[in-house]
């Protein structure tokens, strides 16, 4: 489980989906949270479900980002899903969904699968709409099965 629920009403993620405009948090599949007094200046990489209420100068690397409304975020930013109500200064590179909400604020280049927005967001930057698809080994010969990578995890397939 992990962020977003599928429009087809099966549970993906976390997140309830109440039509197509409208995206809801559920805060019972965070396994992390970082709380508004916390500044982090480097690189910051998580697994899991986070919700970021902080300043972070740097790199960020997640899998389900949630940026509550005091999050600030000063450089780029990858993953996999991503909420902002806060503010990214930065690029972001999302392999899934991206919702900036009512008081997000996106300063940057975004390259993403699917993106949605709220009316009174804020989005300043390219947008390029990119799909990432996982590495199909149906057609590949034992010895290409050794050597692919998988695109998610950076390990190699067996």
């Amino acid at each position: 489980m992990g962020f977003y629920e599928t429009m087809h009403g099966h549970e993906m993620f976390g997140i309830t989906k109440e039509n197509e405009s409208t995206i809801k948090f559920n805060e019972e599949k965070l396994d992390t949270i970082v709380s508004s007094n916390i500044t982090i200046d480097g690189k910051f990489k998580s697994t899991g479900n986070i919700r970021l209420d902080c300043t972070i100068i740097g790199i960020l690397d997640s899998e389900s980002l949630y940026l509550g409304q005091s999050a600030d975020i000063k450089g780029d930013i990858n993953c996999d899903n991503i909420i902002v109500a806060g503010k990214i200064t930065g690029n972001v590179f999302c392999k899934g969904k991206m919702h900036i909400k009512e008081t997000g604020i996106v300063n940057g280049d975004i390259e993403v699968s699917i993106l949605s927005m709220d009316e009174g967001s804020t989005f300043s930057g390219k947008c390029t709409r990119k799909k990432f698809e996982p590495i199909k080994t149906d057609n590949l010969t034992n010895d290409d099965k050794k050597n692919k990578i998988d695109n998610k995890s950076n390990k190699k397939i067996n």
